[in-house]
């Protein structure tokens, strides 16, 4: 009878882990991967619309996108969870290519991953945050 209930409660738990392991997608070796994965300096951000997370390769006009879903973005957590509305991620980054370049058209890539990243605010700072008074308190 323990076992039974044992079983009954495990099953279930040992069935989410796998189907979790699914959700994420990986990047290098995808299947929807179409050519070998290039190292850019680019700029990521979040925008509003879709794809919500692009990057701008540095020094260039292009744009990619990064392919998934809005929250299955394929791209590492740990980098993704640093961009935010107004927060750029700058950054030498591995990223594989899941669409055609077509000039003038966004690129869809993955990201393997990322290094020498630095963060940038760019958020407008309201007064109460400001370390010095406003002007007009002067």
């Amino acid at each position: 009878m323990k076992a039974k209930l044992l079983i009954a409660l495990i099953f279930p738990l040992m069935i989410c882990g796998e189907v979790s392991a699914w959700a994420k997608e990986i990047c290098k070796g995808n299947s929807r991967v179409i050519a070998p994965c290039i190292e850019v300096r680019g700029r990521l951000s979040f925008y509003q619309g879709f794809p919500g997370f692009r990057m701008w390769w540095v020094g260039t006009k292009r744009i990619f996108g990064i392919a998934g879903g809005e929250g299955e973005e394929i791209i590492p957590e740990d980098i993704k969870e640093k961009v935010d509305d107004g927060i750029f991620v700058f950054g030498d980054f591995l990223v594989c290519p899941i669409t055609e370049h077509i000039p003038g058209h966004m690129q869809y890539v993955c990201v393997e991953s990322g290094k020498n990243l630095y963060i940038e605010d760019t958020r407008r700072k309201t007064d109460m945050e400001r370390k010095e008074p406003p002007s007009s308190a002067r």
